[in-house]
């Protein structure tokens, strides 16, 4: 039987189906003339990879009685949502039962019923290993807001600092963006780049009196991201580094691969933790929301400025393909041009709320 890298999400896995090259149909999704990879013959040793990482969860009739409903969760479904792995639901079932069928054989509940990871519940265990250990994101934004704001008993640095690994280079000829607003005064090179300190206000990235350039990976997200109305003039600036930098993406820290070098465990309890930190550093204040609801991300990426990295890069909300980049040392990057644009119109997306979606954790 041979499945191939359409069925797979995980990078990790795609490129090592794409490197052997071998081409044919799927027997699992369908896709033609495609690389497949033969789940009998299994020469990359996934099925030992993925018995490491069903490894960590227990059949429900295995877990303490207290253990909660809601922790709960269909093994297929967590390969294809959670962890995503696989393209589909159906696909990491079919696969899974395959490339796995001797433990599928001795063990079909773990597949077919409802299993869990004991450690989500262990708080010995979670005060050690847990980015924000046995608290929520939202204990630790009341605690650094109301209690401590330069330290917090709230956050494993350790932990965080093991999932920040996940590194990009940018090198000296690639191009970042940067727009500014200016309907009165036409801005030069010199003008667009970082506030100075003393005229420096809160952002996600940095506190306010604290200079950092926030740029984009394209125009269209420069555009987007400043929140301009019709008929503003935006100046936007073209930025290239004066030497290789390196920043820590958190825009994927939460999709990282199972199947690289952090331990399994540790890796299944954080993700909900990364995706909210992915998540918030991605989020722009509204109109009536207060600077200090920056300060929970402000200190991730100070912890990222203290162990000596360039920048973050992280997801925009307000363009689906960009992302931002925010570099500490503004020294890092220089303006070669600016182009102003004028805004021609807007177009608004929306959905209705219902009280659920308005509750935040």
């Amino acid at each position: 039987m041979n499945c191939c890298e359409k069925c797979f999400t995980d990078v990790e896995l795609r490129n090592r189906i794409s490197v052997l090259n071998k081409k044919g149909n799927c027997d699992y999704c369908g896709a033609e003339d495609v690389n497949i990879y033969d789940v009998e013959l299994d020469e990359q040793n996934m099925a030992e990879d993925f018995l490491e990482l069903l490894d960590i969860y227990k059949h429900s009739s295995l877990l303490e009685s207290k253990y909660p409903d809601e922790k709960l969760v269909s093994i297929p479904a967590e390969l294809s949502s959670t962890w995503k792995i696989f393209s589909s639901e159906i696909v990491a079932e079919k696969i899974i039962k395959d490339l796995c069928q001797s433990f599928y054989d001795e063990f079909p509940e773990v597949i077919d019923e409802m299993s869990g990871i004991p450690e989500l519940c262990d708080e010995t265990y979670l005060n050690d290993y847990a980015v924000l250990k046995i608290f929520s994101w939202s204990d630790f934004t009341k605690s650094i807001k109301e209690n401590n704001r330069f330290h917090t008993n709230h956050i494993n640095e350790s932990i965080l600092e093991i999932f920040c690994s996940e590194r990009k280079i940018y090198k000296a000829d690639e191009f970042l963006y940067r727009a500014r607003i200016s309907n009165h005064e036409m801005l030069t090179e010199k003008q667009m780049g970082a506030p100075k300190p003393r005229q420096a206000t809160s952002g996600r990235a940095n506190p306010e009196g604290i200079s950092c350039l926030y740029l984009t990976s394209d125009v269209d997200t420069a555009l987007n991201e400043v929140r301009a109305g019709v008929h503003d003039i935006v100046y936007v600036g073209k930025f290239i580094a004066k030497k290789d930098i390196e920043v820590v993406d958190l825009k994927n820290i939460d999709r990282l691969s199972p199947f690289g070098n952090i331990d399994k465990t540790l890796h299944a309890v954080n993700r909900k933790s990364l995706a909210r930190i992915a998540n918030e550093i991605a989020r722009p204040l509204r109109r009536n929301d207060s600077p200090l609801d920056y300060l929970p991300t402000q200190y991730i990426s100070d912890f990222i400025k203290s162990k000596g990295h360039s920048g973050i890069e992280y997801k925009s909300t307000m363009s689906s393909d960009g992302y931002n980049v925010a570099v500490f040392d503004e020294s890092d990057y220089e303006c070669i041009g600016v182009v102003a644009y004028e805004i021609k119109s807007l177009e608004y997306a929306y959905e209705e709320l219902t009280d659920d979606t308005q509750l935040r954790d």
